[in-house]
């Protein structure tokens, strides 16, 4: 392999429900630019490896606020190392909690869903307004509020 190649991963994904596999090729290029929003916490999933109990990945679905107030879906993903820290992530990220959160980020080109690994989170300071922020969420969220 040329040096200039190391950094590409190859392999193979395999579909879990339909079985359906696919070639993958992809040069990991990490920066440390990272994405801050607003987000309420939708619903929480735990995808946990039965062959490996303490490898668990957890994907938190939220509403997000981008800079001008409009509203987009935005995944958590977390790798918690311990189940100490799965269990607190799990009780902190219950739904309707609103947090400011940070990390690096991708955009899953197939369904264009932005998703923050292993993210900061805090809840939201106090310069903003609790009920401000919930009726941003409810307004621009709305159907009428999407922008074509």
């Amino acid at each position: 392999m040329a040096e200039e190649d190391k950094e590409i991963i190859t392999g193979t994904v395999t579909n879990m429900e339909s079985g359906e596999s696919w070639g993958v090729e992809f040069k990991l290029f990490p920066t440390d630019m990272e994405l801050m929003a607003i987000v309420k916490v939708e619903r929480t999933e735990i995808f946990a490896d039965t062959d490996n109990p303490k490898s668990t990945q957890l994907t938190v679905e939220c509403k997000a606020l981008d800079s001008l107030g409009f509203v987009y879906n935005l995944n958590l993903e977390f790798t918690p190392e311990t189940v100490e820290e799965k269990d607190m992530i799990i009780a902190d990220m219950k739904t309707g909690i609103i947090y400011m959160v940070k990390g690096r980020y991708s955009i899953c080109q197939e369904d264009l869903i932005i998703g923050i690994h292993d993210p900061e989170y805090l809840l939201l300071p106090s310069s903003f307004n609790e009920e401000d922020v919930r009726e941003v969420f409810k307004v621009n969220g709305n159907e009428l509020a999407r922008v074509q």
